[in-house]
């Protein structure tokens, strides 16, 4: 008799308590809307205009968000834009093509460098223009 009142229980409550607690979790994890409702954030654009140009140019992403602990391990800039994630390091399978992938970055809007060993790319105009064009 107690293992059919407890079940009868359990089938009456359990579902009840459930959709309180997933109520109460919808209400803190449903995400605020986008700033620009419609639109993808700018950094998003970014990496995709990045991904997309290296899957049709053949490259590699070697660094695009660093940490401040990363960024002071492989000799950045204080103020690199790895830190905001507004910059990616790129290397191409063929070097000859660099030139190609840098004007295919610049016609979407952003900046590239051709470095001695990567193309530095970023997404907001560089403070020294005469680095990175």
């Amino acid at each position: 008799m107690w293992p059919a009142i407890v079940l009868a229980l359990t089938q009456a409550l359990v579902p009840r308590a459930l959709d309180a607690i997933l109520k109460k979790l919808d209400k803190r994890t449903t995400p605020q809307p986008a700033p620009r409702a419609g639109r993808p954030e700018p950094h998003i654009l970014f990496a995709i205009s990045v991904l997309t140009v290296c899957q049709r140019h053949q490259c590699s992403i070697t660094s695009w968000f660093r940490t401040p602990a990363r960024n002071n391990l492989v000799d950045g800039h204080p103020a690199s834009r790895h830190l905001t994630a507004d910059a990616f390091d790129i290397v191409p399978d063929v070097q000859s093509e660099s030139p190609k992938i840098v004007r295919a970055i610049q016609a979407l809007g952003y900046y590239a460098l051709i470095e001695p060993h990567h193309i530095h790319i970023q997404r907001i105009p560089p403070a020294d223009r005469t680095r990175v064009a």
